[in-house]
């Protein structure tokens, strides 16, 4: 005779015939989640807990960083804003999110940096510090140009990258019917090569480190033996 439970009920049970023989029930009861009813259950689950807790802040500091970091690289040809602040949080959000782990001295030396571009930014007449002529030019040869330099792992390698890019840009730039005004090689040229370059070198290479650190966490044995 086959006796109904509850479908919570833990146990499996069996149904007979009139021969008192074991026949195989059709279907089974779910079982119940067991219930922590000690300290070690508890602190298993409370464990389980923090990490999914923990893993939903990495995802998303993560996420704000990329978000921010793709608003940098926006700013950067279109400078309505200071394009090396946001690229500047958008390190800290990486690093936040345990991503990457970047030392004291890296995070403040560059913050020195981008204190410095915002000083010349205010230094600088609302005119010029917002405008766009030829920043599509001097942003993408920055990119590019730290990307090259990104090859050898190196800091000084990356930042001289997207220097040499920043030149090369305005150069290209100049000698466009838009930039003719600005009669390279002349004093004019120089002065707006470097009031437009210098937040474009720290802006690319701030990410361009990001980007890097976070290679090197990912890959730390193919990095090595690469350098």
């Amino acid at each position: 005779m086959s006796l109904r439970y509850p479908l919570w009920v833990s146990e499996t049970f069996s149904s007979y015939d009139a021969g008192n023989n074991w026949v195989k029930p059709a279907f089974s009861y779910n079982r119940m989640p067991s219930i922590c009813t000690t300290s070690g259950c508890f602190e298993r689950n409370l464990r389980k807990t923090n990490v999914y807790m923990a893993n939903d802040i990495i995802v998303i500091w993560l996420a704000a960083a990329l978000f921010v970091m793709a608003i940098s690289l926006f700013l950067l040809v279109r400078p309505y804003f200071p394009a090396a602040v946001t690229a500047y949080a958008s390190l800290w959000f990486m690093k936040w999110s345990h991503v990457i782990h970047p030392g004291d001295w890296l995070m403040t030396s560059w913050g020195i940096a981008v204190a410095i571009v915002l000083v010349i930014d205010m230094m600088q007449p609302r005119r010029l510090a917002r405008c766009t002529n030829g920043m599509t030019y001097i942003g993408i040869g920055a990119i590019v140009g730290m990307m090259v330099g990104m090859t050898g792992f190196s800091y000084l390698w990356m930042v001289a990258g997207a220097a040499i890019g920043v030149i090369a840009g305005g150069y290209v730039y100049a000698r466009t019917p838009a930039g003719k005004p600005l009669g390279f090689p002349s004093a004019q040229f120089f002065q707006y090569l470097c009031a437009k370059g210098l937040p474009a070198v720290v802006t690319v290479s701030i990410i361009g480190i990001a980007v890097m650190l976070w290679i090197i966490e990912q890959h730390p044995v193919a990095t090595i033996q690469y350098m």
